[in-house]
């Protein structure tokens, strides 16, 4: 079916769509300054702890924005929109309304409504005309849509969405698993009731902290990741809880007492065998709106458990004649 939206335009609506017009829907104002944290949720459907895996998020690496961007964000809001750009303000009955409003749509000045293009569009469609979800009092929206060869006035792309922006971002990070050494390490064997030291080297890609940027015209959206706790399975059902920084200190026998590891099983094995050492380190992900904190959205959880180290402790024995 033709339509007065062009492809690439119709994707950005429906990727910024919320959900269908609700009957009822109260008027909300546009500004950054009043969108407020987004509802928490694990990237916006990423899986797993192994960035990027975000359902189409990371199929166009340009700017959400628009086509051709690189990533400096596209041109910005023409003359009539409520995107930031706007030098008249919009009225209905002397009262003045956002012309912008994520839930009704852009503000035509003409007849006092709201349009939104609608989605999905009807069927059977109407060659070389869209069809529009208008809102014409507040709180109610028209339960027929309106079909129009070209866009209302006033009708422009949507603000930048941070939200979305939100969401590219974060699809760019990468969690990989931790990589963890013991002393005693491989090849060794330890001691019964000797503490057993445990640390990674430093590394940024599997320690972080991380940070992606994504922006689109006015709007610039980071993401970080930063490493909040360790805990760590012994492999007994014993575990050891470590700050991040302590992770780093490897064992050196003429720097360190080896009766304190700044991260390690202090109290030692209680018996002789072979342990698996498993840490799962979690992760805070917080974003900020133009360098504003929002608030930590996800908490995601990296482990070793498909490659744990392993700890091999003997039994010490003395025979006295």
């Amino acid at each position: 079916m033709l339509t007065s939206v062009d492809a690439p335009r119709r994707r950005r609506f429906a990727g910024l769509a919320i959900v269908a017009l609700l009957a009822s829907a109260g008027l909300t104002a546009a500004g950054l300054a009043t969108a407020g944290p987004a509802a928490a949720q694990s990237g916006g459907g990423c899986g797993g702890v192994t960035q990027p895996v975000c359902d189409g998020w990371v199929e166009d690496p340009g700017n959400p924005g628009g086509p051709g961007d690189d990533g400096g964000g596209g041109p910005g809001p023409g003359p009539g929109n409520g995107g930031g750009g706007s030098a008249a303000p919009c009225y209905r009955n002397g009262v003045e309304l956002p012309c912008y409003d994520d839930i009704v749509g852009w503000f035509n000045r003409e007849d006092g409504c709201y349009y939104k293009v609608a989605e999905p569009q009807p069927e059977p469609g109407r060659e070389g005309q869209t069809a529009y979800q208008t809102s014409c009092i507040a709180g109610q929206s028209s339960s027929e849509p309106v079909w129009r060869a070209d866009p209302p006035p006033g009708f422009e792309e949507p603000p930048p969405n941070p939200e979305e922006l939100r969401q590219y971002a974060y699809a760019q990070i990468r969690f990989d698993p931790p990589v963890i050494r013991t002393a005693p390490g491989s090849g060794k064997a330890g001691l019964v009731g000797l503490p057993v030291w445990i640390w990674s080297q430093p590394n940024r890609s599997v320690w972080g902290p991380h940070s992606e940027t994504r922006s689109d015209r006015d709007v610039s959206v980071r993401v970080e990741a930063e490493v909040a706790e360790i805990e760590i399975t012994m492999g007994n059902g014993d575990t050891v809880t470590c700050a991040p920084d302590d992770v780093f200190t490897a064992f050196d026998p003429d720097a360190h007492d080896p009766w304190e590891p700044d991260c390690g099983y202090v109290q030692g094995y209680p018996a002789p065998d072979s342990y698996e050492v498993v840490a799962s380190v979690r992760w805070d992900v917080s974003w900020y709106i133009n360098g504003e904190f929002q608030d930590i959205f996800d908490s995601v959880t990296t482990t070793n458990s498909d490659n744990p180290a392993i700890v091999e402790i003997d039994e010490l024995q003395v025979v006295r004649e």
